[in-house]
This record gives structure tokens, C-alpha cells and sequence, in this order.
């Protein structure tokens, strides 16, 4: 993971990741076809660890509302905490294939529906605006080097959150109408 998570994707180079990780080539071609291969098995791995700290924070809460706030401030938490793998998560993933960008859409869609408290394909539209948004507004400041100052920005993404997606009487929500 350290590998991507310290230069780009196109700037990564096999030999680093085995220099790293002080493995042989043969090695590293018997766990993996290619580069991308690579990438995708470290992108994976640090997608687990942010989306189960995100949940267990939302799930400890009671309320949308406060579900939301915790799930926002525990991924800004984790990527402050873990930069490397913020760039690799937020940055890298999008120079790194189109396998690649399948799987951070389908990353976007689960904090989607994470945000409205439904199943990854019944996030409604404003779930979606909102989650899009706060991962942009993260891969801005993850690329300017700021990942350290995310948990500075939670009450402005949860507000951001707050403003597309309103809860239902069954405690899911839906797009906020204005």
C-alpha cells in the first residue's frame, strides 16, 4: 500500500513494490498478474478498513442524524490518520484503470447508502449528490497534501449531507426537496 500511497499510479513501478516489500519477482508475479492487479489488492484491502470504520461508527449511534455526523467524521478521521492510504483511496484510484474506477464508484455508492441508511442500490439521488460531493471536496484536499486537516471540514460536509438527504418516517431517507 505504501507504494501507492506515496507517488502516482503511472510513477509506481513493480520494482518498487518489491524493493518494499522485500519479496522476488517471482513472487510477486505468483500472487499477481500485473501492476494493476497490485494496486487493486492494496485498494481493496484499505477499502475494507475505512468502510468497517465508517459503519461501526454510524451503527453506534441512534438517529439518522447523529449516524450521519459519526459515519462523516470517522471516514475524514480515518483518511487524516492513514495518509498514504488516503491518496491511495482518494487520488491513485482514479489514475489506475478502469477496473479501478468501477471500484470507487462502487465505493462512492456504498458511503451513498451508507449516508441514507439504505442497501447500496436504493440510495436515492440526493444520497448520492451529497456523497459525490463530500469525496470531492476529500480528493481535493488529499491532492493538495491536506489530508491531515479532514476532520477539520466534518460540520461542513455533514451540512452539505444534511442539505440532499432527509430522513423518512421509517428512519431512511430520501432526497431532501427544497
Amino acid at each position: 500500500m505504501h507504494v501507492f500511497g506515496t507517488r502516482s499510479f503511472g510513477e509506481a513501478r513493480v520494482a518498487d513494490v518489491l524493493e518494499r516489500a522485500a519479496i522476488s519477482r517471482k513472487t510477486f508475479y505468483e500472487q499477481f498478474a500485473d501492476k494493476e492487479a497490485c494496486f487493486m489488492a492494496a485498494y481493496e484491502a484499505a477499502s475494507v478498513r475505512v468502510r468497517d470504520a465508517v459503519r461501526v461508527a454510524a451503527r453506534e449511534q441512534n438517529g439518522w442524524d447523529d449516524s450521519v455526523h459519526a459515519g462523516i467524521e470517522a471516514l475524514l478521521q480515518f483518511l487524516a490518520s492513514e495518509p498514504e492510504l488516503a491518496r491511495l483511496l482518494v487520488v491513485e484510484v482514479t489514475g489506475a484503470g478502469p477496473s479501478a474506477l468501477r471500484r470507487r464508484a462502487d465505493a462512492v455508492r456504498s458511503f451513498a447508502a451508507m449516508l441514507a441508511q439504505t442497501s447500496d442500490e436504493d440510495a436515492p439521488l440526493g444520497a448520492q449528490v451529497a456523497a459525490g460531493g463530500i469525496w470531492e471536496v476529500v480528493h481535493a484536499w488529499v491532492l493538495e497534501g491536506r489530508a491531515g486537516e479532514l476532520p477539520d471540514l466534518a460540520d461542513a460536509l455533514v451540512e452539505c449531507a444534511r442539505a440532499q438527504i432527509e430522513p423518512n418516517d421509517e428512519g431512511a431517507a430520501q432526497a431532501a426537496t427544497a
